[in-house]
């Protein structure tokens, strides 16, 4: 107790009564406090160690994601690889018009005369006018007889992951039919001593999200459009805190603590000093005071 009475700095001043008191009980009291910031900031940073990741959904622009590439492989109900198929060849049509250039930029207005049995890879990107004659990606078959129809397969190339999104459509005559695909991301974020640090990209898909039927022609052709979402969906795992936050809430801590403190010291010196005025005063032994006379005698 020598050892930490040396350390106060108020022990070669004069005090006043009051003064006194809050002297006396300073340095318990900031034990008291230090102690408890120290407890608090262990707890603080065990828990951030600790804390579970959460995922949050968000939506971004599909022009910002970019252009996708799928593969479309197409086939016939009569006939097969191995033999001659004498039907008229459906044509892939990818029509980027001038209001597409911003989204789709290095795209053309480009028709393709597909063979069947053969996979073509091609780009799958967004467009303003998604209606039946707006731009985009699209097969066309002039011409399917009545008892027959084209099956369309459409792979999704592989990007930051090993998911592959694999779907299959007929097509028969009259049809007008719309598959709308979107682009799914995972990214993980991760955190900088001080602020959030970059997010990565770990997985990327294309997933199919509608089918529409678009109607019917008038004859024996058939139309399939293939067609991007105006929204990608974007799931981002991360810490739900960060150092800094972890830091502030410290802070906030120490506040709280050294308020309620001061507080309950204040409470606890009123009270006592309201005691001792209350308090009578006692004699000690009851005995009365004693006045010594001397006499000098000669």
């Amino acid at each position: 107790m020598n050892v930490l009475q040396s350390l106060d700095p108020w022990k070669d001043r004069t005090y006043v009564e009051d003064e006194r008191k809050w002297s006396k009980w300073h340095l318990p009291f900031t034990l008291v406090f230090l102690i408890s910031i120290v407890l608090y900031s262990t707890y603080a940073w065990v828990r951030f160690a600790t804390q579970p990741e959460i995922e949050t959904f968000s939506l971004q622009f599909s022009r910002e994601v970019g252009s996708e590439e799928i593969v479309v492989l197409i086939t016939h109900s009569h006939c097969n690889a191995t033999t001659v198929c004498d039907r008229r060849a459906p044509e892939l049509h990818q029509v980027f018009g001038p209001d597409s250039s911003a989204f789709c930029p290095g795209f053309a207005t480009s028709v393709t005369v597909a063979e069947l049995f053969t996979e073509y890879r091609v780009p799958l990107c967004y467009t303003p006018d998604q209606g039946l004659t707006g731009d985009g990606l699209s097969v066309e078959f002039p011409w399917i007889d009545e008892d027959e129809f084209f099956r369309v397969s459409i792979r999704s190339v592989p990007m930051n992951s090993q998911v592959v999104t694999r779907t299959e459509i007929d097509v028969q005559p009259w049809n007008r039919k719309t598959q709308v695909f979107q682009v799914v991301q995972k990214k993980r974020k991760s955190w900088g001593m001080l602020d959030e640090g970059d997010t990565a990209l770990e997985s990327k898909e294309l997933v199919l999200s509608n089918l529409q039927y678009d109607g019917r022609w008038k004859g024996q052709r058939g139309t399939l459009r293939l067609r991007l979402e105006q929204f990608a969906s974007t799931f981002t795992v991360a810490r739900a805190n960060s150092p800094l936050e972890t830091f502030a809430s410290i802070g906030g801590a120490a506040s709280v603590i050294i308020t309620c403190l001061g507080f309950g010291l204040s409470m606890f010196l009123f009270c006592s000093s309201k005691r001792k005025k209350v308090r009578p005063e006692q004699d000690p032994g009851g005995i009365d005071d004693v006045v010594v006379i001397e006499v000098e005698t000669a």
